[in-house]
């Protein structure tokens, strides 16, 4: 939806899902410059809300829109980066 998801972390620390026009973006309180951002996906035409599961990781979901309709995705932050799984189509209309 439009509006931000928050998931607080186990330390208290604030973790953010939002939507920045079609940019789905992360920011997380307690980086070393007090909050940190982070690109997840471009062309959201929906996104989700947040969790954090118990290793603290967080995880989101969202629809990437295309001519087709497009498809629902989950997307976990490892350590590496945004790790993004196809999960459904999304028929047009």
């Amino acid at each position: 939806g439009p509006h931000p998801a928050l998931a607080l972390d186990s330390a208290g620390g604030a973790h953010i899902v939002h939507a920045c026009g079609q940019y789905l973006r992360y920011t997380r309180q307690g980086g070393p410059v007090g909050w940190e951002t982070e690109l997840v996906a471009a062309d959201v035409a929906v996104a989700g809300g947040l969790a954090l599961d118990t290793q603290g990781r967080a995880h989101t979901a969202y629809v990437l829109s295309d001519e087709s309709g497009g498809w629902l995705y989950h997307a976990v932050r490892e350590d590496s980066g945004w790790v993004a799984e196809p999960v459904y189509p999304c028929p047009p209309g």
